[in-house]
């Protein structure tokens, strides 16, 4: 286990709220009564309850605080999608998460930036209006902002990423340890959670951070009521009334045991913040739950958090084991019908050599028409052709049908890393669109889609990331970046057409030997049908891979895989120094002049006609 700090700076008032004095004779508290204490801070200064530095108090809130406030947000995400990618999962990217105690949204906001949909949950209704009036504010899409209860009944649906932190310590033990297994129970297969709480103070450290066995007696009754007078005088509040009151529960007190803070907290003086509880979980309880839950394993970061120290839990749920197929039977024949005669099985497609294997699979995939997995079909995407969305696409269609996604060209990213299902059926994806390795690797009768644009609009995205987005090579292309910076658009365009620079046209021209559009193992896929009707485009490419489109989820894989979904940016809000840069079909008409028409139609006219785009 490696000790981490939750959040460096500043520290939040969650985890140093005071403890109060546990002592034998004190009042059982009223139910729920942390809940109230931190519904009213929701109400009197919501921003401060989280973080407790003064700069974050109503009175002196103002947009810098407000932004150094939601940036520790930012930095605690990252923190928690760090530890999950180097611990759990390294192409960890959840799609769907929940914060449990989200507050004013100083987590859940960043969260919704990096997943498709972040549901928070709070006790606090000002809290969750609050964290609205945040997501407004700021931009924020994908927001489900829920109640909370006991069994968090208004939570539906599982999640590929549950969190909590600095929450639990205040709920006491056997409440909070049902809300513990609950949040477990809501981490979907393959999914991550990741779920911080107390175990102990620094203060007793001599005890290894535990209560000591004995704890100091009460004081008398009459003792009692002398310090909450004292407390009243001390809080400027001796008027006759209060006196009177005082003096009454202090005759009272003589009749009847009166515990000794009971008056301090019912005579808390207007306007003074509410206190709250801390509370220490018992780790052999909590590990108990995770076991039982079927989780094998744990992470553990160390948390300290003004002398509270905790535990910061992260574990992934399996996935179910796939059944085991018979040894004696043989991928069947490319062909609906049985064969007159024997015909061989289909040879294996040699292994590729992967960076890493990752998760079991669900279950084998069956295909309706052949009944056994087909052989392995063949995906070529084109660098700035929608190759990343291709990708994004091709991977969740292996993942749900249980079959191999093998990229051929290694390189760093989620996208690329391989998906293992051990029977052979799947995907070869070729990211880099050179038509030499899909001939290394393709057999007779395999099924190929080629993943095509526009080639216009594949020019300017070309021209956008050697100016602007390329990180990965950006010292190859460092002196065309300073030219295409000095040049206006156009000129830069062209200058891309003159040198014979523009990669995908010069890879399509290779793949002209053929005809692209009459081949009957080949398929072109559109990048401009997938946006005018995604639904239908990838149901024809399942059929054409023989594959059980009834099986695929096509509205969610839309929803996942959408531009505004992985960028937070609606499609045609541009930003040119991202990856995903605009999302738009038809681009190059703001760019294209009549000279650079004739220029590219010039350059690049037969691979317009090849490709149907002319």
């Amino acid at each position: 286990m490696s000790h981490a700090t939750l959040d460096p700076v500043p520290t939040p008032l969650r985890a140093q709220a005071p403890a109060p004095s546990p002592t034998p004779a004190a009042p059982v508290p009223p139910p729920h009564g942390t809940d109230a204490a931190w519904r009213d801070w929701g109400e009197r200064d919501p921003y401060f309850a989280v973080i407790t530095d003064p700069k974050f108090r109503q009175s002196n809130l103002d947009e810098s605080a407000r932004a150094e406030f939601f940036h520790s947000g930012r930095r605690h995400v990252q923190y928690v999608l760090d530890i999950c990618r180097r611990h759990l999962q390294p192409d960890f990217q959840p799609q769907r998460a929940l914060d449990f105690g989200c507050g004013v949204g100083r987590v859940l906001l960043p969260l919704a930036q990096q997943v498709g949909e972040a549901v928070g949950v709070d006790i606090s209704p000002a809290m969750l209006e609050e964290a609205r009036r945040n997501g407004d504010r700021l931009g924020v899409g994908g927001l489900t902002l829920l109640p909370s209860d006991d069994t968090l009944s208004a939570v539906q649906g599982d999640f590929d990423l549950v969190h909590t932190a600095i929450v639990l310590q205040h709920v006491d033990v056997a409440r909070g340890r049902a809300l513990f297994a609950r949040l477990v129970s809501l981490v979907r297969p393959g999914g991550i959670g990741a779920l911080q709480v107390t175990y102990g103070k620094q203060r007793w450290a001599e005890r290894w951070g535990q209560p000591p066995p004995t704890l100091p007696q009460p004081a008398a009754p009459d003792r009692a009521l002398e310090h909450a007078l004292e407390h009243a005088r001390q809080a400027d509040l001796h008027r006759p009334g209060w006196q009177r009151t005082l003096r009454s529960l202090w005759r009272g007190g003589r009749e009847r045991t009166i515990a000794p803070l009971a008056p301090v907290a019912a005579l808390r003086p207007l306007g003074q913040d509410p206190e709250m509880q801390m509370n220490a979980y018992p780790l052999g309880e909590l590990a108990f739950i995770l076991q039982s839950a079927g989780i094998p394993r744990f992470h553990t970061e160390f948390t300290d958090h003004g002398g509270e120290l905790g535990v910061f839990l992260f574990f992934q749920r399996p996935r179910p084991a796939a059944p085991r197929r018979p040894a004696h039977r043989q991928t069947a024949p490319l062909s609906a019908a049985p064969p007159a005669t024997p015909v061989p099985a289909v040879p294996a497609v040699p292994a590729v050599p992967a960076a890493a294997a990752v998760a079991v699979a669900p279950a084998v995939w069956t295909s309706p028409f052949l009944g056994e997995p087909r052989a392995r079909s063949h995906v070529c995407t084109f660098h700035k052709c929608g190759s990343s969305w291709f990708r994004q696409i091709v991977m969740a269609v292996a993942e749900t049908l249980a079959l191999d996604y093998t990229p051929v060209t290694q390189q760093p990213g989620r996208l690329n890393q391989p998906v293992r299902r051990g029977h052979g059926a799947g995907f070869l994806l070729y990211p880099s669109g050179k038509r030499s390795e899909v001939l290394a690797q393709r057999q007779p009768g395999d099924r190929l889609a080629l993943c095509v644009r526009d080639p216009r609009d594949a020019l300017v995205s070309q021209y956008w990331s050697w100016r602007e987005s390329d990180r990965h090579n950006a010292a190859a292309i460092a002196q065309w970046r300073q030219e295409l910076r000095r040049l206006p658009v156009a000129e830069g365009l062209r200058l891309i057409l003159h040198k014979r620079r523009f990669a995908y046209g010069e890879q399509i021209r290779r793949w002209m030997e053929v005809d692209l559009r009459e081949e009957p193992d080949l398929c072109l896929l559109r990048y401009e049908h997938l946006k005018e009707d995604f639904e239908a485009e990838v149901r024809r490419a399942l059929h054409f891979f023989d594959l059980d489109a009834q099986r695929v989820d096509l509205v969610r894989l839309r929803e996942q895989t959408d531009f505004s979904t992985r960028t937070r940016r609606a499609a045609g809000q541009e930003d040119v120094g991202a990856l995903l840069r605009k999302g738009v079909v038809g681009d190059h008409a703001h760019y294209f002049d009549d000279a650079l028409r004739q220029d590219f139609l010039a350059a690049y006219g037969d691979v317009m006609q090849a490709l149907g785009y002319r």
